[in-house]
């Protein structure tokens, strides 16, 4: 028998002063929350949170509900895509109720926005006319921890005000939920931003995700100019955006702006009670690329320069696809310490990949070396 991921009973629960909608996954309850717009129970959404663990389990995703056919359409051409980078098996998509073509949009215009540069430079040089602004509570930030996400939000509300938009936050169990557990973050993102989308389909009808790579640089990721569009439905219209410059380019085009000086949040690991760490790599590249162009000492949450070689000696290794990005900033870095630290770091990153090369050979051929004996063992292999 194949194996399943089951969503069933998507519906709408009001009260309390929140619009959340539900669905049972699996048996198990997957939900998301607002008090600032009602949510519709839109089963694509659910579907689209959980389509990266239906492929990650090998299973079939079966939904209890009628689904969008352009969204049906997108979620299997988005598989092939899976299938060349990650070498993913495609998976049956499937409503046990059929489809529902109902291609009414709304007007709105709505920007996923962490605070960070990405974000930033939609919001800013993106020339969109944005409604609103949405921030995710459970995603890069988990539902515990409530002092990080209410200063977020504050910082949320402050950037829409200042931009005549409106402020959302919506708060989710999906990373807690079981059966989206095994996925990997970095690769189920999109999913998880694209689901968003479609809960607020009431009023919006245009979601904009900012890229994190360049088209230069096609590197498979969570989010991407090729994937991000997949997700979309007769309802509602993924867009990709900002893919014609790295992020350091980015940065340099929004960092005289007092929004970006004032609320901009790069830390994702949580480090510090309310904003940035300055000693996370993500915080440490952003106060290098800032440190470039001068204008470190304008962002005093990252810690000013003070702290800018430490925090490089605490990166103990890099990932590979931010091996560029780095070595671009110790080609640029006019800052004699700051060249030696980063080719200390890069040295370091090469040799860390270097020894677990060599471990993984190693790891090979005993495994190899054990298996022949043990089948010369059992008489097998003369």
């Amino acid at each position: 028998m194949a194996r399943v991921v089951r969503i069933d009973d998507v519906r709408a629960d009001v009260g309390g002063g929140l619009g959340r909608v539900c669905a049972d996954v699996d048996g198990r309850p997957l939900w998301f929350e607002s008090a600032d717009v009602p949510l519709r129970p839109a089963p694509e959404a659910f579907g689209s949170a959980m389509l990266p663990a239906a492929v990650e389990r090998k299973a079939d995703l079966v939904l209890g509900q009628p689904v969008d056919p352009r969204w049906h359409t997108g979620v299997m051409a988005l598989q092939d895509v899976w299938n060349a980078w990650w070498k993913y098996r495609k998976v049956s998509v499937r409503s046990s109720a059929g489809q529902d073509g109902d291609g009414t949009r709304a007007s709105g215009v709505a920007l996923c926005f962490s605070g960070g540069v990405d974000s930033f430079f939609s919001l800013l040089r993106g020339g969109f006319v944005f409604d609103y602004l949405v921030f995710v509570h459970g995603y890069d930030m988990p539902l515990a921890d409530v002092r990080r996400a209410a200063a977020m939000e504050r910082s949320l509300r402050a950037v829409a005000a200042a931009v005549g938009a409106r402020g959302i936050v919506v708060r989710t169990n999906l990373r807690e939920h079981p059966t989206f557990a095994v996925t990997e973050w970095l690769r189920s993102h999109g999913g998880a931003l694209a689901a968003v989308g479609h809960l607020l389909t009431d009023t919006v009808g245009t979601l904009v995700i900012s890229s994190s790579y360049p088209y230069c640089y096609d590197h498979p990721w969570g989010t991407h100019w090729t994937t991000d569009p997949l997700w979309s439905s007769s309802r509602l219209e993924v867009v990709h955006y900002g893919a014609e410059h790295w992020r350091t380019e980015k940065l340099h085009m929004i960092v005289g702006e007092d929004l970006v000086r004032r609320h901009l949040r790069v830390c994702y690991k949580n480090l510090s009670p309310e904003g940035n760490c300055g000693r996370c790599e993500k915080c440490v590249r952003t106060m290098l690329i800032l440190a470039e162009v001068g204008q470190l000492e304008g962002f005093p949450a990252l810690g000013g320069s003070a702290g800018l070689i430490e925090g490089i000696k605490r990166v103990w290794a890099l990932r590979p696809d931010l091996m560029p990005v780095y070595e671009s900033l110790m080609r640029n870095s006019q800052d004699p310490q700051v060249v030696a630290a980063l080719q200390a770091l890069i040295a370091r990153t090469r040799s860390r990949s270097l020894r677990l090369a060599r471990y993984a050979k190693g790891l090979v051929r005993s495994t190899v070396y054990c298996t022949q004996r043990q089948i010369r063992k059992w008489g097998i292999l003369r």
